[in-house]
């Protein structure tokens, strides 16, 4: 159920340009709070019940890093923050209440998420909602550059050279093709450290599994470089450059 639910989340954002119009938020929010809630509740009345499973995921949740758990504090910091500056007297309340909202949304989809990788099998069940989400979105915006999908707004245009070089840049589904960049170079960059990692593998991963885990590399890069996002460009290439450094690093012999 917490995979569905977050995969559910992640389609809307992806149907919904990315949630960023609050009007798309809301309804986005009030179904994934309710099931959070829903959740939360069936949860402590099977601990309170004496359930095994409960238990086990109390014990994790209490074991977790300081780290993790600054991580997973953060998006309600913020949440709060933005409630007390539109408590206190705010140019826009209303503005200070949506960005709260959002915070909550954030930071509760990030607990979730936590919460179903804390074992084996939710790990395989988020890693299928996330490669689905990105397939997902490199799909919707590739097939109208072929016109096999009709998405009017999947291509940006412009007359400005120093816009795009084309004339046409690939925004996808989130239309807005800097932030479409960034989000496929994301994805593209967790492929290609998660391909290296199955590469180095002993004894040697199956040839289907690396065909398989290579095969999202070509619709990702193809998107971020039809995105034709400069930024996207050099932050993906500053974030390889870091992790190839943090590779050598990690394989170097201890002197």
């Amino acid at each position: 159920m917490m995979g569905a639910a977050l995969f559910a989340v992640m389609a809307a954002a992806v149907w919904r340009s990315g949630l960023y119009f609050s009007t798309d938020l809301y309804p986005v929010w009030l179904g994934f709070g309710l099931f959070c809630a829903g959740a939360g509740g069936w949860g402590l009345y099977r601990f309170s019940r004496g359930q095994t499973a409960e238990r086990r995921l109390i014990n994790r949740m209490a074991e977790a890093s300081p780290l993790a758990g600054w991580v997973l504090c953060s998006p309600f910091l913020m949440m709060l923050l933005y409630a007390v500056h539109g408590a206190i007297g705010s140019v826009s309340v209303l503005g200070d209440g949506n960005q709260a909202l959002r915070w909550a949304l954030y930071g509760s989809f990030v607990v979730l998420a936590w919460l179903q990788g804390s074992d084996k099998r939710g790990r395989l069940v988020l890693a299928a909602v996330w490669h689905m989400t990105g397939g997902l979105l490199a799909m919707t915006a590739l097939l109208p550059v072929y016109g096999w999908f009709p998405l009017p707004y999947a291509i940006a245009y412009t007359a400005d050279p120093e816009v795009s070089a084309t004339g046409a840049r690939l925004a996808g589904m989130l239309q807005y093709p800097n932030t479409f960049g960034a989000v496929m170079a994301l994805f593209l960059l967790e492929r290609l450290f998660a391909l290296g990692q199955l590469l180095q593998r002993q004894p040697a991963a199956p040839p289907g599994r690396v065909l398989l885990g290579s095969l999202p590399l070509l619709p990702y890069a193809a998107a971020l470089l039809l995105s034709e996002s400069r930024g996207a460009w050099l932050a993906a290439g500053a974030a390889c450059a870091a992790g190839l450094l943090m590779e050598r690093r990690r394989m170097a012999a201890p002197l």
